[in-house]
């Protein structure tokens, strides 16, 4: 989410903020894959870290995206009764700048 130029300043702040709580939720997201130690699907790690499947969705394609999740073989069946693929931590290592 972001603002146009034109936009009023309450758009900007509105866009910093939902910037902002993306960045803590995929901050859990992850935390919650590390601490598990196993893959989970969007629907456990949702249920975890009290945020909807929507949210958890979004922030794991971010997460993917970024090269931190990986969609794993393994599969979960949601409370609906379908099956769901299981995140788990890339195996990339990540070198910190600075």
């Amino acid at each position: 989410t972001h603002a146009h130029r034109g936009d009023p300043d309450t758009s900007h702040a509105a866009a910093i903020s939902a910037r902002d709580l993306a960045s803590k939720h995929a901050e859990a997201i992850h935390r919650e894959l590390r601490f598990a130690a196993v893959p989970l699907a969007a629907e456990q790690i949702a249920d975890r870290v009290l945020l909807t499947m929507l949210q958890v969705m979004k922030r794991l394609s971010d997460l993917e995206r970024l090269g931190k999740v990986v969609k794993t073989p393994e599969r979960h069946v949601n409370r609906s009764g379908k099956k769901a693929v299981k995140w788990g931590l890339s195996t990339k290592i990540f070198r910190l700048e600075g």
